[in-house]
């Protein structure tokens, strides 16, 4: 069980990049359309690599060794999730600002 949440994290970044091929399979030359794209990929990334590992880490909390929790509870250990969401957001935004410029 002390590995789940890291488990649904690393499940979480192949998600996220299937979402973000798809969001560059369907972006074309219309900006209002670009935006909700992106803002829809920003959302379902976000459920996918913030929500989903910490909900599972509050629901097995019990189940995981104390010295596993205290570490998956630390600042650090919120930092590598966040840090996945702010990298696909740029890199989600230039690549649908590219493909906005170039059609």
């Amino acid at each position: 069980m002390d590995g789940v949440p890291a488990l649904l994290f690393v499940i979480g970044l192949a998600v996220a990049i299937a979402i973000s091929v798809v969001l560059l399979r369907l972006s074309g030359n219309r900006l209002a359309i670009n935006l909700g794209l992106y803002a829809t990929a920003l959302a379902l990334q976000a459920v996918a690599l913030l929500l989903v590992p910490s909900m599972s880490f509050v629901y097995l909390r019990g189940a995981i060794d104390i010295d596993v929790a205290d570490f998956y509870a630390s600042p650090m250990a919120t930092l590598f999730p966040l840090a996945a969401i702010v990298a696909f957001a740029v890199a989600d935004g230039i690549m649908v600002a590219k493909r906005f410029w170039k059609a």
